[in-house]
């Protein structure tokens, strides 16, 4: 299926949304101008304009195997404008996730010491290789939810290469990924003047020496009774670990997950690096990497503009 499991579960709660409504209000199912307009102003009085349009989306991608002209009707210029009304009406202040500095990347990696606990070294071993690789907190760690944990996205230990102030990584599949070829991830020191090769080695130490034969790169004990050697309860850390460990070192409500993958691209952004390998380091298909830079506008576009390189011709 090409869907994650993550992304049907949100299409079919926005289809339960869209079915509910047209029983309530004793309208067809049948897709078309009028009821996807009626649908967008009655739930834009309940929830963000925004998440509706996302909420479309799952609609048309459940309906157009009964429903082949749903996609058409979601692109109508009536239903453009409603929607596009509706967010103006009903526009709030965007609350963005606060950005990790490199100072704070700094401040977590001098604190790692050669014998920290293993659940330090990994965790300063996942924010160092995140911020770097600019990557989502989902890439690195297993959702809460059992049902939505897939092999399929666990970076492997076989994929670990050391280089000289450097190291690279597999990620086997992202979102822009429409092959699902993975990509490489290299992480260097000299890009911000972090030791992350030096904290990810004396991680992978730790990690080797306790589950060697394990294929997983990222791996804590797991929580079992004593009896258990701790060789044999290896698991992979999960959402709630992480942010666990994140609140105690940065108790600044602001500060999440993706305040890596927004920390990243600021800091690139901060250096002078070009748009298109910032857009190109993040994976992002499209313009959007531009919202996680995190300073003002006009601030960023003297950034970001500073030392402009004009992208390499495509051969």
């Amino acid at each position: 299926m090409a869907l994650e499991p993550g992304s049907c579960s949100s299409y079919s709660s926005a289809l339960n949304s869209y079915v509910t409504f047209c029983h309530t209000h004793n309208l067809p199912i049948e897709p078309s101008v009028d009821t996807f307009s009626f649908y967008i102003v009655f739930t834009c009085a309940f929830i963000q304009p925004d998440s509706v349009d996302t909420y479309l989306s799952g609609i048309c991608s459940c309906l157009e195997n009964d429903f082949p002209h749903v996609r058409s009707v979601h692109k109508h210029p009536t239903v453009a404008k409603t929607l596009a009304g509706c967010k103006k009406r009903g526009r709030r202040e965007v609350v963005r996730k606060l950005p990790l500095t490199v100072e704070d990347i700094t401040r977590t990696c001098a604190q790692t010491v050669p014998d920290s606990s293993h659940d330090a070294l990994l965790f300063a071993a996942l924010l160092s290789t995140g911020f770097h690789a600019l990557l989502h907190l989902g890439e690195l760690v297993w959702p809460d939810t059992v049902s939505l944990q897939s092999y399929r996205k666990v970076i492997l230990r076989r994929s670990f290469t050391p280089l000289s102030g450097s190291y690279s990584v597999l990620l086997p599949t992202h979102k822009s990924s429409r092959v699902g070829t993975g990509h490489s991830l290299l992480v260097a020191d000299q890009t911000y003047g972090l030791p992350a090769s030096g904290v990810m080695q004396q991680y992978v130490l730790s990690r080797d020496s306790l589950w060697r034969y394990h294929p997983e790169l990222w791996l804590l004990p797991r929580g079992l009774p004593l009896l258990i050697p701790i060789r044999l309860s290896g698991q992979i850390p999960t959402h709630s670990w992480f942010l666990a460990r994140l609140r105690l070192l940065f108790p600044d409500p602001g500060i999440l997950g993706h305040s890596m993958r927004a920390g990243g691209a600021t800091a690139l952004a901060l250096r002078g690096v070009a748009p298109y390998l910032i857009q190109a380091a993040g994976r992002w298909s499209s313009d959007e990497w531009l919202k996680y830079i995190r300073k003002h506008p006009i601030l960023q576009q003297a950034l970001i503009h500073a030392r402009v390189e004009p992208a390499p011709p495509v051969s």
